[in-house]
């Protein structure tokens, strides 16, 4: 489970932003090549995202099957609850 932090909620947005530079500041590492990211912690490989319109965007199916994404912290009820829905 990815864990974000300092999350706001904008209701007139119909697509969830993840800012990189927040990221980064959180211990996440970004490496920009050609037209996709790769996101990873501690070594281990979190997720990529391909450039769509001058945003990379992810796909939430690769965040949430990978095994290793509970590196990136514990997680309270409420989190697990999101991350049920989103997912």
């Amino acid at each position: 489970i990815v864990q974000l932090k300092n999350v706001q909620h904008v209701p007139s947005i119909d697509r969830n932003l993840v800012s990189g530079s927040r990221l980064t500041r959180d211990g996440f590492k970004l490496v920009f090549e050609s037209n996709k990211v790769v996101v990873s912690k501690y070594g281990y490989f979190i997720g990529k995202g391909y450039e769509c319109g001058g945003l990379f965007r992810f796909s939430l199916s690769d965040f949430c099957n990978k095994s290793m994404n509970h590196i990136c912290g514990s997680v309270d009820d409420e989190a697990n609850v999101w991350h049920s829905r989103l997912c």
